[in-house]
């Protein structure tokens, strides 16, 4: 695989994939979310962390989201599916409950799961009551193997 959009392999200062506990791959990617990939016309957009262990199947998401047309109420992990697809949820995360703030959570995938973030088949996505099947959406995009 090549890399992919918006993000990167790897955790070290220098973008390379870099051994966690254990030695195991750790993958990071850089996830923009926004309305249109939940095909909506809002203004609402975040941007994410997601670190995945590959070997554990280890994943923590960190990030910011502004602009709702009102409190986030969800957000979540969802997979497998292609985008723009829609999927279970995988992983549910903690956001702000406002039209601004922070999301963050960690989880244990399976090992097909693993498989499916790797290959791009997740995406991350935040609930409003508007919205409440999502109202903005980022892609966890398929990487370069570390």
């Amino acid at each position: 695989m090549d890399g992919g959009a918006g993000g990167s392999t790897g955790g070290g200062a220098d973008g390379a994939a870099n051994g966690g506990t254990g030695g195991s791959a750790v993958f990071s990617y850089s996830v923009t979310l926004n309305g249109t990939q939940e095909g909506l016309s809002v203004t609402g957009t975040g941007t994410a962390t997601v670190m995945l262990n590959q070997t554990t199947g280890a994943v923590t998401v960190t990030g910011s989201f502004t602009g709702l047309t009102g409190a986030a109420t969800a957000a979540h992990i969802h997979g497998l599916a292609t985008p723009p697809a829609t999927a279970a949820v995988l992983l549910t995360l903690t956001p702000t409950a406002a039209t601004a703030g922070t999301l963050m959570g960690s989880g244990t995938l399976n090992s097909t799961d693993v498989t499916g973030m790797i290959a791009g088949m997740t995406y991350l996505n935040i609930h409003t009551a508007a919205n409440p099947a999502g109202e903005i959406r980022g892609d966890i995009n398929a990487q370069g193997a570390p």
